[in-house]
């Protein structure tokens, strides 16, 4: 179903809304990862591109692949290039927080999976290189409460903003648009300072607070089913749900030994 429409039958959809569809299907099954479709691109092969994070991409693009041929596509060529690695640590928390994945997953956007560094001319890595990386909220909804979570590759999550209020504080403190600015209507802009290479997630869990760190950010060697347990049981009371996105810091720094002249242009 889509919203209160039923999709049409396979033989009367397009290759690519029929991969989607089944994407769609086969991701909140798939362990250890937080999936989107970035990309269709219709052909021989069909090529569909991934973005989020793996435990293990290789088992992911397997599970994607035997849906996809179950539903009578073949020939598709699965890149996840944009899809971000996690350790094994970091699997109990993707898998809960999957759980609550919210349906519409409109909230929370990076402008781009990747952010080049550059030498800094002002800011926290002032003569340093860092990577300035643009992450869009919409917070519309003024009833609407909120935590904002980092996390890492290492499966290390830490807790950003606790509450709307604490939101709401790191906002009037903001000089120049940054770290926050309001892009109006309800929509901000998160500008994160990133001085190492690599990937980056943000977490949004939204819903009725509060939203204690234990439950939303527990700590690693701390994540067993009892956890689970409390996180679900406190999401299903407050009503919360979850959005994540990742994105990539790179250093694209020419090689030292590389010779740059004339006819090097393009």
């Amino acid at each position: 179903m889509i919203g209160n429409q039923a999709l049409p039958p396979p033989e009367n959809r397009t290759p690519a809304e029929l991969a989607r569809s089944t994407i769609d299907t086969a991701l909140p099954s798939v362990p250890c990862t937080w999936l989107d479709i970035g990309a269709i691109e219709e052909g021989e092969p069909m090529r569909v591109s991934m973005r989020g994070v793996a435990g293990n991409s290789g088992a992911a693009q397997a599970e994607i692949g035997r849906a996809l041929a179950a539903a009578g596509l073949g020939n598709v060529r699965l890149e996840f290039r944009d899809v971000a690695p996690i350790t094994p640590a970091g699997c109990a928390a993707l898998d809960s927080y999957r759980q609550l994945r919210a349906e519409s997953g409109s909230r929370l956007a990076a402008a781009t999976p990747r952010f080049e560094m550059a030498i800094q001319a002002d800011g926290p890595y002032a003569g340093a290189a860092a990577a300035n990386a643009l992450v869009d909220l919409d917070l519309a909804d003024p009833n609407l409460d909120f935590a904002l979570l980092g996390i890492e590759p290492s499966g290390a999550i830490t807790l950003l903003l606790d509450n709307r209020a604490a939101f709401e504080r790191a906002l009037g403190a903001s000089r120049d648009g940054r770290p926050i600015s309001d892009e109006g209507n309800g929509r901000y802009r998160l500008h994160i300072d990133l001085d190492h290479e690599g990937w980056s997630g943000l977490l949004l869990v939204t819903g009725r607070g509060p939203f204690p760190p234990a439950l939303v950010r527990p700590e690693i060697g701390r994540r067993g089913p009892d956890w689970q347990q409390q996180f679900l049981r406190a999401a299903a009371e407050r009503g919360w749900r979850t959005e994540m996105v990742w994105f990539e810091s790179v250093n694209r720094e020419p090689d030292p030994e590389m010779p740059v002249g004339d006819g090097d242009k393009e």
